[in-house]
């Protein structure tokens, strides 16, 4: 009898030992997800990718065509204040023309001033000749049939603004800037246009 028993008590330690290392064993494989280590991987991955695209946008800017300048050199100075003696609100800017970026051969230098209440805009080569000139103009002030010229082409946009014209060897007379109302591109477009309401091509 006492070996039945004994048979017995061996035999349910054996089991609830069993039973006690399922449990532990469950224990550890929850407290161990494998998915963070995994996430934190992608995360420096996904980083390190943004850093190079950050590079490669760098190093594909293209350099600025235009740069603020307190006095231009002395002949344009001389040139400008010799014709405009009024002006004021002057700011100037260096220009160079974006065909000659690689060359940096052509330097202008632009004026843009006040005069009777006008803004105006003057372009000079570095020598001090004069190479465009702007003065603004209410967009009911340009000729009929220049007026009549936008509308027609552009039949759905705004004038936003609009100046008279003169370059040294570019033909035109009047500028102006519109901005389409609709339609998927509603950038603002810069237009010259003749004496007769014809478009200057660019």
């Amino acid at each position: 009898m006492k070996t039945i028993i004994t048979l017995l008590t061996v035999t349910v330690l054996i089991i609830s030992g069993s039973l006690t290392s399922c449990k532990s064993s469950k224990k550890v494989l929850v407290s161990n997800p494998a998915p963070a280590k995994v996430r934190k991987d992608s995360v420096v991955t996904t980083h390190k990718a943004e850093q190079k695209n950050t590079e490669v946008v760098k190093k594909n800017v293209a350099p600025p065509a235009e740069s603020i300048v307190d006095v231009p050199p002395a002949d344009v100075q001389n040139r400008f204040v010799a014709t405009y003696p009024t002006a004021t609100n002057v700011i100037w800017a260096k220009e160079t023309p974006l065909v000659d970026v690689e060359n940096k051969n052509t330097t202008n230098y632009e004026a843009i001033f006040l005069t009777n209440g006008k803004k105006n805009w003057i372009t000079y080569s570095a020598t001090g000749n004069v190479v465009e000139q702007r003065q603004e103009i209410l967009a009911d002030q340009l000729p009929q049939n220049v007026y009549n010229a936008i509308k027609k082409k552009y039949p759905n946009s705004t004038i936003v603004s609009a100046t008279t014209y003169k370059h040294v060897k570019n033909e035109g007379s009047y500028m102006a800037i519109i901005k389409p109302l609709s339609g998927l591109d509603t950038k603002e477009i810069e237009i010259i246009l003749r004496e007769n309401g014809s478009f200057v091509e660019k």
